[in-house]
C-alpha cells in the first residue's frame, strides 16, 4: 500500500514525526537576529591550520539584536571563511559596508567560536 493512501504505515510515522518537529523547535529559537543595521566593524583573523577555527571573519553592526544565545558573550557573529558559503556571506558583508546599504543577519544560534554566533543568513536592505 502506498504511503500517502493513509493505513498502519503512516500512524507509526506520524507521532515519530510530530516529535521530531516538537524537538526542533528549540534549537530554531535560539537564533539571534538583528534587525537592518549599518555593518560596523569588519574584521578578519586567522588561526593556525592545527586549530579548529581557521581563516574567519567578525561582523559588527548597529542593529538591534534579538534573540541572542547565552554562549555569544560578545556582541558580534563570525564567519567560516573554510566553509563554501564563508566567502559569499564576508562579500555580502563587504558590499553592504562599502555601499552603504544596511544588513539584516539571522544567527544560526551555534557559537563554533566560543564567543561569537555564527551567521545563517544576511539580507541587505536599502
Amino acid at each position: 500500500m502506498p504511503i500517502f493512501e493513509g493505513g498502519y504505515r503512516n500512524m507509526n510515522k506520524t507521532p515519530f514525526l510530530l516529535l521530531l518537529a516538537i524537538g526542533m523547535l528549540p534549537s530554531m529559537a535560539m537564533a539571534s537576529e538583528v534587525t537592518a543595521g549599518n555593518v560596523g566593524e569588519v574584521a578578519v583573523a586567522s588561526t593556525p591550520p592545527t586549530s579548529t577555527g581557521g581563516a574567519r571573519a567578525f561582523v559588527k553592526t548597529d542593529g538591534v539584536r534579538t534573540g541572542q544565545p547565552a554562549c555569544a558573550r560578545l556582541p558580534r557573529f563570525v564567519i567560516n571563511l573554510n566553509t563554501p558559503e564563508g566567502p559569499a556571506q564576508l562579500s555580502l558583508v563587504l558590499s553592504a559596508k562599502l555601499s552603504g546599504l544596511k544588513v539584516a543577519i539571522s544567527g544560526t544560534g551555534l557559537c563554533p567560536d566560543n564567543d561569537s554566533e555564527s551567521i545563517s543568513n544576511i539580507k541587505i536592505t536599502p
